[in-house]
């Protein structure tokens, strides 16, 4: 589980490099060294799960983390499929509720089965 992160708002129309810098480090490079320090043994074990706790996609300004953070999204993405073959598992979830009522409605609506498909979504019990 990782949960390594920190937000600052740019202020400034123009932001420092240094300022860019840090915010990528943080929440970026520091969460990929992690995984990439651990994603051997697991293969090894072929068993592991990396969860990476991220952030909401949609800032109301300019934040380093949020870049950072998308970032995170699509190179763990494409990091889970080299991996999941060898039964290590990668995801981002950020932080806050999960309200699945989009997917309940529609297995309330149907009597569908038990737990949702891969395609559909987080797994749901009737």
């Amino acid at each position: 589980m990782n949960n390594a992160g920190g937000s600052r708002a740019f202020k400034d129309l123009h932001v420092s490099e240094e300022q860019w810098q840090e915010a990528m480090t943080l929440n970026f490079h520091r969460p990929r060294q992690l995984a990439d320090a651990l994603i051997d043994p697991m293969i090894a074990r072929r068993w592991g799960r990396i969860v990476n706790i991220t952030g909401k996609s949609e800032p109301e300004h300019v934040n380093g983390a949020f870049c950072a953070k998308a970032g995170m999204h699509s190179w763990a993405k494409g990091l889970s499929r080299m991996v999941g073959k060898h039964g290590v598992t990668m995801n981002c979830v950020p932080p806050g509720r999960i309200h699945p009522s989009r997917s309940c409605a529609t297995r309330l609506s149907t009597g569908s089965g038990s737990a949702t498909t891969d395609s559909d979504g987080p797994l749901w019990r009737a």
